[in-house]
């Protein structure tokens, strides 16, 4: 008896196939570009910045990396100069901070423009008021309720605002379920749909082109051309039109020109010379003197007098004639005036004519009889 061993590879099950092997790989994503132009919010970027990170898989030494591919402009020749200041990320998110955005300046720049904000024709509800959180959010981070609703209803349309203004919106989610509510019923609403442009019949069609047409005629004539009889409309517009135009053209038509009268010779040299009218002097020089230059005013100069007096019966300075010594001595002399002048430009030794003085004595005059 021979014991046969059989192998036991022989007896193994099949293996099985291997199944498609499928590999997941995700592209990465990629943050937005920094500038730090003017306008650019530093603290949106860095939030986008930090998400995009995240999804990535990027701890903050490879964000410190990797940050230097999403700065261009003022940004990115900032973090060349200073690229030895940023030893970790949050150094770098620091000091970016304090250059290109602070939270005053963010706060500022949010509230100029909510003052403006206002929702343009083309721009639907929830775009408008999700704007308008935002900039809420960056003016005041804990705005209260009451203010974020009268940011909203500050700019919103028309239609919006008289259905808000009916309900008395507590929330902000208030006026969002309104507006989504106004924005289902206009889609519910056929276009262009209004019963003053409808027209009903051919004869109101009809009506509606002949007025156009007279309109843009009467555009093209002047007012002054007198306008033809109304008439029944005929039973064709193409008749309309034809009749139109042919009433227009016959009134705008102006008569053929009258050839002027050309005068002869002897026509001409009798008629009597045109009048002239009587040209004054006055009148001339007044023209005259209107068109010359006017001189400029000269300048008043007060006339000079010296600050010493002068005697006016010796000529010398430094007193008056009522106190004048000459004056005195002629006088108590018996000199004239006359006599005191000729008798100081001849010799002084040569005797003058005696003249009594017209003062009057103290003692009485003597008569012819008395004795001396």
């Amino acid at each position: 008896w021979r014991k046969t061993t059989t192998p036991t590879a022989f007896f193994a099950p099949p293996a099985q196939p291997a199944g498609p092997h499928h590999t997941v790989s995700t592209s990465q994503r990629d943050p937005p570009v920094f500038s730090g132009l003017r306008g650019e919010d530093v603290e949106e970027w860095l939030d986008s910045y930090d998400r995009t990170s995240a999804c990535n898989y990027w701890d903050e030494a490879h964000k410190l990396r990797y940050v230097p591919f999403y700065l261009k402009e003022v940004a990115k020749t900032w973090y060349h100069n200073h690229e030895r200041d940023f030893p970790d990320w949050s150094a770098f998110t620091v000091q970016l901070r304090q250059i290109f955005g602070t939270s005053t300046g963010r706060s500022e720049v949010a509230k100029q423009k909510l003052a403006t904000r206002i929702q343009g024709p083309d721009e639907s509800y929830t775009s408008y008021i999700e704007d308008v959180l935002a900039l809420c959010r960056r003016a005041q981070k804990d705005m209260p309720e009451a203010d974020r609703i009268r940011q909203v209803m500050k700019g919103i349309n028309s239609v919006a605002f008289n259905a808000l203004v009916m309900q008395s919106p507590t929330t902000v989610q208030d006026i969002i379920t309104t507006c989504q509510r106004l924005d289902a019923l206009y889609s519910m609403r056929l276009p262009h749909a209004s019963y003053d442009t409808r027209l009903t019949g051919e004869h109101e069609l009809r009506a509606l082109i002949r007025t156009i047409v007279r309109e843009e005629l009467h555009s093209l004539v002047p007012a002054s051309a007198p306008t033809s009889p109304a008439r029944s409309p005929p039973p064709n517009l193409r008749e309309i039109i034809k009749d139109e135009l042919a009433s227009m053209t016959s009134v705008a038509r102006a008569p053929p020109p009258v050839p002027l009268h050309v005068p002869t010779y002897a026509e001409v040299v009798s008629r009597p010379p045109p009048p002239t009218p009587p040209v004054t002097t006055d009148a001339v020089y007044d023209h005259l003197a209107a068109m010359a230059a006017k001189a400029p005013p000269q300048p008043h100069f007060p006339a000079w007098r010296p600050t010493r007096p002068v005697c006016y019966y010796c000529g010398i300075r430094g007193h008056i004639s009522r106190f004048c010594r000459r004056r005195q001595q002629d006088e108590r002399r018996g000199y004239s005036s006359y006599e005191s002048d000729r008798a100081a430009r001849s010799d002084p030794y040569v005797p003058g004519t005696y003249i009594p003085s017209s003062r009057r004595s103290p003692s009485p005059p003597l008569s012819h009889g008395e004795p001396r």
